[in-house]
């Protein structure tokens, strides 16, 4: 596969590089849930495709997989005894969905992370209090769904956002951070990526063309004022848009 090709001919020593892969549980549309046994299979078959010994970071995808979703994290805690990764943590699951976990049994382990969907319509007020109390880092995804470029191609699907008045806000926020339109120009996705930095979340921008991954890089240039980051702030509705069926934090 790609990767496991560019990771061979990179040259970067493979403790150099931190290798993040997930496990669909499944438990959707008709698919059966997962076992522990499965899960463990579908590591070590992801190993063998990328010619790695171990993954820095497996997640559970998400939490449909309600019948079993103790036993995966059962698998996941086996895999990283076995030292096939190094660290373990679930993607979309709320407070409920972890504490699962523990009320099955008190000696498993708290995910070391859960990625979510992060961003100033969606800022995850309520789950991010509980993720801190209990050493949860915290992962971005969709960090750029509120800007008017998100998901515009044909076949990009995701639930509607039917009042796009935030995006005058960052409209007015990129002309006055622009200024004069020197070289340090700053994009509607830099705000909204600069926004997660301050707040403290790893962030994961994605992009197929080659200006955007460099220009999603260029995120030190400028710092977003308290004025500004409150102002971002204040657009949350709670609206979670990047799956378009359903709200994974709220599965059952």
């Amino acid at each position: 596969m790609g990767i496991a090709k560019a990771i061979a001919a990179s040259g970067v020593a493979r403790s150099e590089l931190f290798i993040t892969d997930k496990v669909s549980p499944n438990g959707f549309f008709g698919m059966p849930c997962r076992t522990h046994d499965e899960c463990l299979a579908a590591l070590k078959e992801r190993l063998a495709m990328l010619g790695t010994d171990y993954v820095d970071l497996y997640l559970l995808h998400h939490p449909f997989a309600k019948d079993e979703r103790v036993n995966q994290w059962r698998a996941l805690v086996e895999a990283q005894k076995q030292g096939l990764v190094k660290h373990i943590g679930v993607s979309n699951w709320s407070e409920r969905h972890i504490e699962e976990i523990k009320a099955a049994d008190a000696a498993l382990p708290y995910p070391e992370v859960n990625q979510v969907e992060l961003h100033p319509l969606c800022t995850q007020a309520e789950a991010l209090p509980y993720m801190q109390s209990k050493g949860i880092a915290v992962i971005a995804y969709s960090s750029l769904a509120p800007a008017s470029t998100w998901r515009v191609d044909p076949g990009q699907d995701s639930a509607p956002i039917e009042d796009d008045s935030h995006r005058v806000v960052l409209m007015d926020m990129v002309v006055r951070y622009n200024g004069d339109g020197d070289k340090a120009a700053v994009s509607e996705a830099q705000l909204l990526l600069r926004w997660a930095l301050q707040r403290g979340f790893a962030i994961l921008p994605k992009s197929s063309k080659a200006e955007r991954i460099q220009a999603n890089a260029q995120l030190f240039h400028f710092e977003l004022s308290p004025e500004d980051m409150a102002t971002l702030d204040g657009l949350d509705r709670n609206l979670a848009v990047a799956w378009p069926f359903a709200n994974p934090m709220n599965a059952d």
